[in-house]
């Protein structure tokens, strides 16, 4: 019975190894969704990126990412779920090197090369972080690959990339790289929150909690309080759905002293406003008076500006204050 029990052990463990496959899909097929830990005061939150669609954005062919926060708010389970617009960023990959674009400069920055071997620098930044409480904190930073190994997950087996940027407290992170998916900590470039006490961007907990792809199918990352089921948002506003449901235009952006609202229709009318960091801390608030928003003692940077209805109904949009 004993050689019994180890033969049909042994065909179990040959079977899960047979079924193990290196992942040799591309990077952001169609559908491909990332979703983030995202650390804020009373809820369970994440930021999502959905790739939405190939679009020519700044001469480039580059894939569209609609951001998204998802929100779950209550004493206890099941929770109340809310989802935000946050904005879209634009990727582009070229000889497996990932591009992401740079909205204060116009330009596209390159991020991380899919083809990198140990020892490997990086250089890295984004000049959408910000270290509030120096201004003098370096711009940028060179980053290492201290080695490559495999992790797997679904019975796929993926290359990993393992950075030097929290063990060596570099001034900026972008924590382990998955070939062709992306990095495990955030989806751009973060200021290191150890090196700075009040960084505009924060590093997100638990990183990567889960990502999918119509390729590999669900991947999920360590243990949630959420199943990942439950946060996927099958959100997908396009630019004619945002311009039909909150019918208003924001102007000028980027902005100095006042952020305006001006309205297309009578349908739309907020009432109180929130002004966010992109670390989540919040800046300002208040009532909407005269459609106009003072933002002078703002610092200078990309922010999030988040507007009320009377049914309390949120849309989020970013600006830059100059």
């Amino acid at each position: 019975m004993r050689y019994i029990i180890m033969l049909l052990l042994c065909i179990y463990i040959s079977n899960q190894i047979k079924a193990q496959t290196l992942d040799t899909a591309p990077w952001c097929p169609p559908g491909a969704t990332w979703v983030y830990a995202y650390g804020t005061w009373g809820s369970i939150s994440f930021n999502e990126y959905k790739y939405l669609k190939d679009t020519i954005y700044e001469g480039i062919n580059a894939k569209k990412i609609q951001n998204n926060r998802i929100s779950f708010f209550g004493p206890t389970y099941p929770y109340n779920k809310i989802i935000s617009y946050i904005g879209d960023e634009y990727l582009y990959l070229s000889n497996d090197s990932l591009f992401y674009f740079d909205p204060i400069n116009g330009e596209y920055i390159f991020y991380f090369n899919f083809n990198a071997n140990q020892s490997t620098i990086i250089p890295v930044k984004n000049p959408r972080e910000l270290c509030l409480s120096d201004s003098l904190y370096p711009d940028s930073d060179t980053l290492q690959v201290l080695s490559t190994d495999n992790d797997t997950m679904s019975n796929i087996i993926f290359n990993v990339f393992k950075m030097n940027d929290i063990i060596n407290n570099k001034n900026y992170i972008i924590g382990d790289i998955y070939k062709n998916i992306g990095s495990s900590y955030c989806f751009l470039p973060r200021i290191n929150s150890s090196n700075c006490i009040l960084p505009s961007s924060s590093n997100n907990g638990e990183g990567i909690v889960c990502y999918f792809d119509s390729l590999r199918g669900n991947l999920f990352y360590g243990s949630l309080l959420l199943d990942c089921s439950e946060i996927w948002s099958g959100y997908s506003l396009l630019e004619n759905e945002i311009g039909s449901k909150y019918s208003f235009n924001l102007y000028p952006n980027p902005a100095q002293n006042n952020l305006y609202i001006e309205y297309t229709n009578h349908f739309t009318t907020f009432t109180s406003y929130q002004i966010f960091n992109i670390a989540g801390q919040l800046l300002k608030q208040g009532n909407l008076e005269n459609n106009s928003i003072p933002i002078q003692e703002i610092p200078e940077g990309v922010h999030v500006l988040t507007l009320f209805d009377e049914s309390f109904f949120t849309f989020n949009v970013k600006f830059l204050k100059k």
